[in-house]
């Protein structure tokens, strides 16, 4: 699936500053500023809108240019980690990036074990993204 295939052509275009100030009222008709922070989202009455945005203005655009690149997965619970885990397979299935190796899940305090796991999680990403 190609960007193209997400949204139209025009909706990945963006403006600088500079570039918007300069156009008549008659070309910026249309166009919206969108400025996200995280807490913006967590006011939100319509986050669903403001999740859209995001997704029109920065999620599709990076779909193709993040192909194949890999990941790797912690997770820690108190009770559980199977519902996370699941919850970000679908998605990085759908930006076709690469696991790494399987996700490390952590439940409760973490201990010796854990701590082990997740350093080698990260040995693994980081030695992954050395040049070759």
């Amino acid at each position: 699936m190609t960007a193209e295939m997400v949204a139209p052509a025009w909706m990945h275009q963006q403006l600088a500053a500079e570039q918007y100030d300069s156009l008549s009222e008659e070309q910026s008709r249309g166009i919206e500023i969108l400025k996200i922070r995280g807490d913006d989202t967590l006011r939100s009455r319509s986050m669903h809108l403001t999740f859209r945005k995001f997704c029109d203005t920065g999620y599709y655009p990076i779909l193709e240019a993040t192909v194949g690149r890999p990941y790797a997965l912690y997770v820690h619970g108190y009770n559980d980690t199977a519902g996370a885990v699941r919850a970000v397979e679908p998605m990085t299935t759908g930006l076709r990036w690469r696991r790494l190796r399987e996700p490390v899940t952590v439940i409760g305090t973490p201990e010796a074990k854990g701590q082990e796991a997740c350093w080698e999680l990260g040995a693994t990403t980081a030695a992954s993204l050395m040049p070759v």
